[in-house]
């Protein structure tokens, strides 16, 4: 009867072991489970995972790539919004500077057409010429200017040296002219 009190609890103990080993199998296949259905079980599970000082042991998680991506969508939103000011702030600078060419070559044109005709007269024509033709060079003066400064809104290379050539320019003097 000795022996037999001894298989007694043996026997017990091994079926504890397998029913603790079966629940734990249970638990472990449910939480995997639950894991991939339940997005708020994962997110209870990856703090309580978070709080474990193992370096490393959550950073090839949803979570963790899906906080990497939502930090880097911001970045990439604050690059936009600030992308999208500094095209807005071009697109009105190359609208003033376009109406300003424009204004300037139509005004120009019509200059230039109205004085045909008062040019052909003796000496009056000759003042037209020179007086035409200042304007001309103080409207490309002007537009030189107006490029260079829509370049350098544009963030490109501006052209001093043709704007300083072509502004530098003399203006002629119709005394200079008629007396010849």
């Amino acid at each position: 009867m000795a022996n037999q009190q001894h298989l007694f609890p043996s026997v017990l103990s091994r079926s504890v072991e397998r029913v603790v080993l079966w629940m734990i199998i249970f638990l472990l296949v449910l939480s995997n489970l639950l894991t991939v259905i339940n997005s708020s079980f994962q997110q209870s599970m990856y703090g309580l995972l978070s709080h474990i000082p193992i370096e490393g042991l959550l950073t090839n998680s949803l979570i963790s790539n899906k906080n990497l991506l939502t930090l880097e969508k911001q970045n990439l939103e604050k690059q936009i919004h600030h992308m999208n000011a500094k095209w807005e702030s071009r697109r009105a600078k190359t609208s003033v500077v376009s109406k300003r060419i424009a204004k300037r070559l139509a005004a120009n044109a019509a200059r230039n057409f109205s004085s045909v005709l008062g040019e052909a007269i003796p000496y009056l024509g000759t003042a037209l010429i020179v007086t035409v033709t200042a304007a001309d060079i103080k409207d490309a003066c002007d537009t030189m200017v107006d490029i260079n400064e829509l370049a350098g809104s544009m963030g490109a290379e501006t052209n001093s040296s043709d704007e300083n050539e072509v502004c530098g320019i003399k203006i002629p003097n119709v005394d200079d002219y008629i007396l010849r």
